[in-house]
């Protein structure tokens, strides 16, 4: 089974060699070693593609990430100017109360 589908390979990928009665089996090893190693290379060739692939969708998912952060960044900062505004509006309350209650008559100073 290995012997035939081995044959099936060098016919593909030569077939000027497998076509010929007269190869010698020195010729027919050589081509074995050129398939063997094209094979080696095609899969070489596949697992640099697929950690290209990797590589893309992890670009993609901290690009992702980054915009969510960049968001919620916006949102706490416009949390926190509203939190201050408010605080600013207090403490001026709070002033104009305490100024209120030192200007009006006590009934000690009546």
């Amino acid at each position: 089974m290995k012997r035939q589908r081995r044959q099936t390979e060098i016919t593909m990928y030569f077939p000027k060699i497998a076509a010929d009665p007269e190869t010698s089996p020195s010729t027919s090893s050589t081509a074995r070693r050129a398939a063997s190693r094209i094979k080696w290379e095609q899969r070489k060739v596949a697992d640099e593609s697929n950690a290209l692939i990797d590589v893309a969708k992890l670009q993609s998912d901290m690009h992702e990430i980054l915009f969510e952060m960049q968001r919620v960044q916006d949102f706490l900062v416009s949390k926190v100017d509203m939190l201050m505004r408010q605080m600013e509006k207090l403490e001026k309350s709070m002033l104009l109360g305490a100024g209120a209650h030192l200007k009006q008559p006590t009934a000690e100073t009546v």
